[in-house]
């Protein structure tokens, strides 16, 4: 976070305690709102300062890194159990309606 799909770090301007709020909302929801469920020891997050910029003012990137499964590399679509589809390709996620999840399966699977 704090980086774009383009590659521009723009940076997030992030105070302690929302940082927190921030891990414990990343806890909650990894564990109760995805399926499957994303548990703490197969994610690391950490709060990177942005160096050079001309904002007078802290920004920060939140680096994200989640350590797939051997069955986790096999499913890349993550399905939230409000009954959205999610997947990760080229550094990016994508949102899958329907059709794009039909299309998927059909070429990866």
């Amino acid at each position: 976070m704090g980086i774009d799909d383009s590659s521009v770090v723009y940076g997030l301007e992030i105070k302690q305690h929302e940082y927190d709020k921030f891990l414990l909302a990343i806890d909650r929801e990894g564990k109760f709102n995805m399926s499957p469920p994303l548990m703490p020891q197969k994610y690391s997050i950490r709060r990177i300062p942005v160096i050079h910029h001309k904002k007078n003012r802290d920004l920060w990137i939140i680096e994200i890194k989640v350590t797939p499964s051997e069955n986790d590399k096999k499913n890349r679509i993550l399905t939230t159990y409000s009954r959205e589809c999610f997947v990760r390709m080229n550094a990016s996620t994508h949102k899958l309606d329907a059709v794009d999840l039909m299309e998927y399966i059909r070429v990866y699977e």
